[in-house]
């Protein structure tokens, strides 16, 4: 029958409610017809249709749903149920915005009803209450302990969970679910402990669940989809998953995954265990050898199987439902397992399906799909949350490692499951382990096998790794769906992505180009993007190996059928394949004629067009050696590309440009004088044709900024010896063009301007030109102080190499530039010294020049000596904290400054400050590379006078043996690399110290180095030889240090003839030991 408001529109339905809503709105606790009045009114309010458009006015309903809470009495529950109806209505389907306060006296009003309600009433109670919960758990905070309590008195959602009445158990586990629910309109959740309650609540309403012997099956799944979709909601609010128990879980929704498939069931009773201990069962014979480094012991499996009955459709084999018993020995998350399976088929029947088997078997097959695709949605949200260093040790419940392995696993869904759904959640889930796993799967290792009993983890990794790419590819080869295919595709990426193919077999790459290259010209244009995207990460796999470099070599390859398409580039037969490849996608004869313009300018159908540039680029910047006999012809390529007019594809033929002149720049660099000259000239070639007929239209105002942006990153690509050669127009246009686009207002554009203007500022043609470095310096402090943080980042980069610049040409420019800028550019440093550290850094590094930079002249000025003092004492407070880059360059900087003799020379507060700070970073640090160039800046001044008194001198000859002893005790292994260059570089800092040192510092040197003389006599005398020993080649490095030492003897012996004061024994006995005996002179 028709509803009787079927057919009114909204204006109707909104008079009927005003009707009712002004009815109800009058009544007052003590009206004679107060229940007549609530009965009649809201039988009206639910005989409205809301499944319609939202047409609700929200002050009104929240008024309404409060009018009622005061007025209906929790003990009359047939109008109780009424106004549940009408929450579930507004709140649900209408999805009204309750107020705080309507939250408040709803969630009271239902909670006071359901502890005292009877059966018949929860229903419509809890369905109204998971109506109000929904994603507003944050706001329910103070409910929570009366909804989840598991503990006396237990909450009213915890005591419906436990109900024998499946609808209602049902209804209570959606509620929890709800309340979990992470709002992605305010982002707000639960706490912690919430949480937690909820999933104990779950997790014992499952183990009820599979301890349960249910007469239906249907039913049984009803409950398992339910609580599987609860905890779906609970899994993705929780950040961190670390604090609730993963490994039952993860056992028992491996089960659930595996749920219906045939041949591959396992008990209930099988996965009860599961839940509670939280293992995995193990096959009875295990067809392959599983060890793990730790001692293991055989355990087995037994099972009683239930009696089997036969039904015509043997997909419907699933879980048994009998008082099956088995017997189920557990492992830890970390040991391989397998089950032993008992299967019994199931019948069914449901009024929306025939009542013979076969709409039975159907019905029970969606439900059963249904739970493997939950338990395969929970899995994934897992571990994409879950750390994966912890994931990898749950990878042999989910990937075989071997292809004689009988054990169920995620390619038993990928390849045998009968619902499409679920094989792409196989293929989702096998997508999420890989995702970020590449640090963790380096430690494969296909090499790594024993002949003994042992088998290595590293040797197990690999052979899972082998499966997976052999499974995908059988599974590519035979799938006939198009979701499927796009879906094995990209999990092909994925895991080409993450896989160490240095560390595997050779072979693997070439066969996943094999399975791809007949999906190039699928017509469905999401495979064809799919597949594109799969052949960049092939190309794109670090470390180009052998069997990659002589494939995309080949001007043809057996799997791919080149022929030239309509109005494609014609290109030379002995070019790479993969370059015809992606040229022929570009220009399909399938796009369709513009008409609008000639008949020639085709529309490229640009996702295709945009991955297909993508392939050449990644290609380009991977295997140069391969393209640069080709460079013109992708040139070709990337000029039609930029004549279709398209924003991305323009966009994508630029980064190719740019691929193909940081090519050509590299030819120049890496080439031998006889090459250079050719190279030289191809490349200003090159770029006399961009500056010429590409370039300037692209960056004219009109054109999009993320276009103008990539121009910009090009043009950094020039280098210093083609701008060199080209003519002096276009030289004058890239410096033009480049200090015009660092005024745009677009921040990408501005901050890729200024990046490009800090590479043109080290080119050495334009070093001698200080008015265009000035220039540069201008837009650069006007950058420095962007809003946008990007911005400042490319500015501080630009400006530390601007002052690299004027800093190694200090004298010209101490004639040419203007006190008045070298003043601005000091009051910039310091104002961006509090910035962001990435800022930091490169500001560090820019303050050090710039007091390398300054001259005696500049020190005569109160301004220059005060920011003298600044920069100290910011230099010296980043050497102890902040970012390592942060504190390396500081110590640089502090070096730098000591260098300026003009500076070091002048005693002041900040002297002292400066030197401790180098020794307590030299003595402390953590980090080695923050030590060398601590113990570098202790020693880069020239001059005795730079060093202060004789105590001052002294300590930092004791700082040097203090770094000495505790650079032993590395608690950071990714230190220990750097250890022999700290050694080398206090070795060569304490012999420059020594040579420095004059009669009056012997005494205070005394007192310092007492009890540690030894150790440094030691250390100065015999580091040369060590060094032999541990270079092969270190014989030209010892003599250099066999030069310092002689050095350091030299003058230590000078300074003793004359000297007669306290300490001459000290210095004596120094001389003595340090000087070589007979044996020595004659090795030396």
């Amino acid at each position: 029958t028709i509803p009787k408001h079927a057919s009114m529109d909204c204006n109707q339905q909104l008079t009927d409610w005003q009707y009712y809503y002004g009815r109800i709105n009058k009544l007052t606790q003590g009206d004679p017809h107060l229940e007549q009045t609530l009965n009649s009114g809201l039988d009206g309010l639910n005989s409205l249709i809301y499944t319609e458009e939202k047409w609700l006015v929200e002050k009104e309903c929240n008024s309404l749903l409060l009018q009622c809470c005061r007025l209906i009495l929790p003990s009359n529950e047939h109008l109780v149920a009424k106004f549940c109806q009408f929450i579930y209505n507004a709140v649900y389907k209408q999805d009204v915005k309750v107020t705080q306060k309507t939250l408040d006296e709803l969630l009271t009003f239902l909670i006071e009803f359901c502890n005292g309600c009877r059966d018949w009433s929860v229903s419509d109670s809890l369905r109204a209450l998971g109506a109000i919960l929904y994603g507003r758990g944050a706001s329910c905070l103070k409910f929570c302990n009366q909804l989840l309590n598991t503990s006396e008195p237990i909450g009213i959602l915890t005591r419906y969970c436990r109900s024998k009445n499946d609808d209602i158990s049902r209804l209570a586990i959606q509620c929890i679910g709800n309340l979990a629910f992470k709002s992605i309109k305010t982002g707000n959740s639960l706490e912690l402990k919430h949480y937690q309650l909820c999933y104990e609540i779950l997790q014992r309403t499952m183990e009820i669940y599979l301890g349960t012997n249910f007469t239906d099956p249907l039913n049984a799944c009803r409950n398992f989809n339910c609580t599987l979709r609860s905890l779906q909601n609970l899994l993705t609010a929780i950040q961190n998953l670390d604090t609730i128990s993963l490994n039952p879980l993860i056992a028992v929704l491996r089960v659930f995954m595996l749920y219906g498939v045939e041949k591959v069931t396992l008990t209930q009773a099988q996965a009860s265990v599961l839940l509670t201990q939280g293992g995995s069962p193990i096959k009875t014979q295990d067809s392959g050898t599983s060890l793990s480094s730790q001692r293991r012991t055989r355990h087995k499996t037994s099972s009683k199987k239930s009696g089997n009955s036969s039904i015509n459709d043997s997909a419907t084999q699933t879980l048994s439902t009998g008082a099956a018993e088995a017997t189920v020995t557990m492992l830890s998350p970390f040991h391989k397992a397998d089950t032993n399976l008992s299967i019994k088929p199931l019948v069914t029947s449901d009024s929306e399906y025939s009542d013979n088997e076969s709409g039975q078997a159907l019905k029970l097959k969606s439900a059963m799909s249904k739970v493997r695709l939950n338990a395969l949605s929970c899995l994934q949200i897992i571990f994409k949350k879950c750390n994966k260093g912890i994931s990898l040790g749950y990878w042999h419940y989910f990937i075989p490692d071997s292809v004689d392995s009988k054990i169920p696993s995620i390619f038993t869904c990928i390849t045998k499951d009968y619902s499409t759904k679920c094989r792409q959640g196989g293929l989702f889930l096998l997508t999420a382990l890989f995702d970020g796993s590449k640090a963790y799967l380096t430690a494969a290792n296909y090499k790594d096998k024993s002949s003994g009993p042992f088998i290595s983890f590293s040797y197990t990794l690999a052979s899972m790794l082998h499966e997976v790419h052999r499974s995908l590819i059988k599974s590519l080869q035979q799938s006939n769906s198009n979701q499927l295919i796009l879906q094995i595709l990209k999990c092909i990426t994925v895991v080409v992505m993450n896989t160490p193919y240095n560390r595997l077999q050779e072979g693997f790459l070439t066969k996943i180009l094999d399975a791809i290259l007949r999906y190039m010209h699928k017509n469905d244009q999401n495979i064809r993007v799919a597949f594109l995207a799969c052949l960049t990460s092939v190309i794109s796999v670090e470390g180009p190996s052998s069997e990659m470099q002589d494939l995309l070599s080949l001007s043809t390859y057996s799997s791919y059928n080149y022929s030239d398409t309509d109005n494609s580039c014609q290109l030379p037969e002995d070019i790479p394949w993969i370059i015809k490849l992606c040229n022929n996608l570009l220009y399909d004869t399938k796009r369709t004629i513009n008409l609008d313009d000639s008949i020639n300018s085709l529309s490229i159908q640009s996702p295709v067009a945009e991955n297909a540039l993508q392939v050449l680029i990644v290609f380009a910047a991977n295997y140069p050696q391969i393209v640069w006999k080709s460079l013109h012809d992708i040139t070709s390529i990337a000029s039609g590309c930029l004549a279709d007019g398209d924003r991305k594809i323009t966009l994508y033929a630029v980064k190719l440009l740019e691929e193909i002149a940081r090519i050509r720049q590299k030819n120049i660099v890496n080439s031998n004088t006889n090459d250079k000259e050719s190279y030289l000239l191809e490349a200003v070639n090159y770029w006399k044709y961009l500056l010429t007929d590409v370039l300037p239209q692209l960056l004219q105002p009109g054109v999009n900024s993320t276009i103008r942006t990539a121009v910009c990153d090009c043009l950094s690509m020039i280098g210093p010896e083609v701008l060199h050669e080209l003519p002096m127009t276009l030289r004058i246009f890239c410096m033009t063009t480049l200090l015009a686009l660092s005024k745009d207002e677009n921040p990408l554009i501005k901050a890729s301007a200024i990046r490009c203007i800090g590479v043109f500022t080290t080119f050495g043609t334009l070093c001698n030109d200080s008015t265009f470095i000035a220039d540069c310096i201008i837009v650069i402090l006007d950058a420095i102080e962007n809003v946008q943080i990007n911005v400042r980042i490319k500015a501080a980069w630009s400006l530390a190499n601007a002052i690299d610049t004027i800093a190694g040409n200090r004298l010209q420019y101490h004639e040419n530039f203007s006190t008045n800028l070298v003043s601005k550019i000091y009051m910039a440093l310091l104002k961006a010294a509090d910035d962001n550290d990435k800022i930091k850094f490169n500001v560090m590094r820019a303050l050090g020049n710039m007091l390398q930079f300054l001259s005696a002249q500049h020190l005569q000025r109160e301004e220059f000596i005060d920011y003298i003092s600044k920069s100290a004492i910011i230099l010296s407070k980043n050497v102890g904290s902040g970012m390592m880059k942060v504190r390396w360059n500081a110590c640089s900087a502090l070096g730098k400054m000591l260098q300026n003799t003009a500076i070091a020379l002048k005693t002041s507060d900040w002297t002292s400050s400066v030197f401790n700070t180098l020794m307590f970073a030299i003595e402390t640090c953590k980090n080695f590379k923050v030590r060398i160039t601590a113990a570098q800046a202790l020693s880069s001044a020239s001059d005795r006078k730079c060093y202060g008194d004789p105590a001052l001198y002294a300590s930092i000859w004791k700082s040097y043996v203090v770094c000495l002893s505790n650079s032993a005790e590395i608690t950071d292994f990714s230190e220990y690399k750097h250890l022999n260059n700290l050694k080398d570089q206090i070795y060569i800092s304490v012999c420059h110290i020594a040579s420095l040192m004059e009669e009056t510092d012997i005494l205070s040197i005394r007192t310092q180095l007492s009890g540690l003389e030894d150790k440094l006599v030691h250390f100065i005398r015999n580091y040369p030889a060590e060094i032999l020993q541990r270079q092969a080649s270190g014989e030209n490095e010892s003599n250099k240090f066999q030069e310092h030492k002689k050095k350091l003897i030299d003058h230590l012996s000078l300074v003793l003839e004359n000297f007669h004061g306290d300490g001459l024994e000290f210095l004596r006995l120094i001389v003595e030991k340090l000087s070589p005996d007979e044996n020595e002179s004659e090795a030396s």
